[in-house]
């Protein structure tokens, strides 16, 4: 049981990561595509 607990806490925090990031790309355009619209205007 001790391993599945920490199989099921390791996917948990996955998903959760995975979910942050996605909600900072979504919140923060001037993240990561918003440097790669600037450097594309630049040229």
């Amino acid at each position: 049981t001790t391993l599945a607990a920490f199989l099921g806490a390791s996917k948990y925090q996955d998903v959760i990561l995975f979910g942050l990031i996605v909600a900072v790309l979504i919140i923060r355009p001037s993240g990561l595509f918003g440097r790669q619209k600037e450097l594309e205007e630049r040229v």
